[in-house]
């Protein structure tokens, strides 16, 4: 929203503080652009003014409060404006709609059901209240009439792509997730812009990689021509960290056409780093830096791939440069931090780390900026009561945000070194068991177990995670960072004898 229409409402305000109009006006403007606390601060006023015979306004009013709440995770407000929306009209499509979504998400499914079937009666063609009914019946435990529900939302109108989307998304619930893959590349074929689809079908790579990357394999295997399935396989394969499926795809990507993919050499370049190959990332760096030298994330990841090879000077000076590249100025700092490390100047680098954590709001990257200054300040500076106190902050974290695997994680690492050993335990074995099958999980676990010396637990779990395909060899051979590695395990026989019976995930 510009200056000049946010001071036309101050100044319609200042003449007539009481006209709703202008309030809803300006609330609505401020939830187009995100900004939902002044959004409801203007809608509150303007319910306060809006007379009670002027139902629609009300209802216009009560509609924009109910959908900030459910923007904001307050579905029990959104609840309660969304009755009186129906009370002033009991035929609000979008009204039944959005409450039927809202007793969804609140787990009552029989309420919703109703709501879902009044849709019905309003229209008994819409697909979103056909789409509804199959979630309940997913809830139900009944998955046969939930597919045919689905067949029949899909059948309404087969040229829309969203419900192919919603259509994955049911399936994906019930762990379907060959179907629900399918349907998102139908979803795909029918829009190939759709955001939605893209970032659904990166999920299910998430939940089962083999799944997703077989029916993508089909998908490109009858569309050859289609640039997208190959780059999504790609970004799918560098996701799950099998890097040498992900370069593969990348790189023809690139030969097919080298003009309109060569932002893709940064993710090559990514990708050679994980395998450890520096001097071909490096070199892939270099050419994604030569096609748009203001790119920040090509040229913090130069940086890293420098201080790999040991240039820890020519990586700070590198780090220098991308931080005034990247908006995100925290993840530039913290590699400057680590270089002054590596130069054994601790102070510096504890400084640093304490100044990117005042840059971040988000709860894990602030854990991992603790992990780091913490790691410095008790390690190598012996200031074992400042490290004491980040490990507890870290650990604190955690128990706030138990919804992040990776705040969880790093609560786990912070209860270890904040010397509360029994908790961390308890907690990582949590976690662990949680994810039996995911790669990165077991090497963290390799990483957990490798810190208090059971190398027994921690070569079973590096072994997993080796048989689950983490092919990170900078993780494995050259990660000394903040005590979340597998440092102390590497001069095990059986750990050498596993990385060379594993080699081929990163060898070319």
């Amino acid at each position: 929203m510009t200056l000049a229409v946010l001071d036309v409402y101050a100044k319609q305000l200042k003449d007539n503080p009481q006209d709703y109009t202008v309030w809803l006006n300006r609330a609505n403007e401020y939830y187009r652009h995100d900004e939902y606390m002044k959004a409801l601060y203007d809608v509150e006023h303007a319910l306060e003014y809006i007379p009670s015979k002027q139902t629609a306004d009300r209802q216009r009013a009560l509609m924009l409060r109910a959908n900030i709440y459910i923007q904001t995770n307050r579905p029990e407000e959104a609840l309660a404006d969304l009755n009186d929306v129906i009370t002033l009209d009991c035929e609000d499509f979008v009204a039944l709609y959005q409450r039927a979504n809202t007793l969804y998400a609140l787990g009552r499914y029989s309420e919703a059901k109703l709501d879902y079937q009044r849709m019905l009666r309003l229209d008994s063609r819409n697909p979103e209240a056909v789409v509804g009914l199959a979630r309940i019946a997913v809830k139900e435990n009944n998955l046969g009439q939930a597919e045919e529900l689905l067949e029949q939302a899909v059948s309404l109108n087969p040229n829309n792509a969203d419900l192919y989307v919603r259509r994955a998304s049911v399936r994906y619930e019930t762990g379907n997730y060959k179907e629900a893959v399918a349907d998102l590349i139908l979803a795909l074929a029918t829009d190939s812009s759709n955001k939605r689809a893209t970032a659904m079908l990166i999920e299910c790579g998430d939940a089962n990689y083999n799944a997703t990357v077989s029916a993508l394999t089909d998908a490109v295997m009858q569309a050859p021509g289609v640039d997208l399935y190959p780059y999504l396989r790609a970004v799918i394969a560098e996701r799950n960290h099998r890097y040498k499926a992900a370069l593969t795809d990348y790189e023809a990507l690139i030969d097919h056409s080298p003009q309109s993919n060569r932002s893709l050499w940064r993710s090559v370049a990514g990708c050679r780093f994980a395998l450890g190959q520096f001097e071909k990332a490096l070199s892939a760096a270099d050419i994604a830096l030569a096609y748009d030298p203001n790119d920040g994330e090509a040229a913090l990841l130069r940086a890293r791939i420098l201080r790999a090879m040991g240039k820890s000077e020519e990586a700070r000076q590198q780090a220098n440069t991308a931080l005034y590249l990247m908006p995100d100025k925290s993840k530039a700092l913290w590699v400057i931090g680590l270089t002054y490390v590596d130069s054994h100047d601790y102070t510096q680098s504890a400084d640093l780390f304490a100044e990117a954590v005042a840059k971040v709001e988000d709860s894990a990257t602030t854990q991992w900026g603790f992990l780091l200054e913490a790691w410095v300040k008790g390690s190598l500076l012996n200031l074992t009561d400042d490290a004491t106190d980040l490990y507890d902050k870290v650990a604190n974290i955690a128990v706030h945000n138990t919804d992040s695997k990776l705040a969880r994680i790093y609560g786990a690492f912070g209860l270890l070194f904040g010397a509360r050993r029994a908790k961390a335990i308890a907690a990582i074995n949590t976690i662990l068991s949680e994810n039996a099958s995911n790669p990165y999980i077991n090497y963290i676990g390799a990483c957990f177990y490798a810190q208090i010396d059971d190398f027994d637990k921690a070569f079973e779990y590096a072994k997993v995670a080796l048989e689950t395909g983490y092919a990170n060899y900078y993780d494995w051979a050259y990660n000394n960072d903040a005590l979340l590695n597998v440092a102390p395990l590497r001069t095990d026989l059986r750990f050498i004898n596993l990385m060379e019976r594993f080699k081929h995930l990163w060898s070319d």
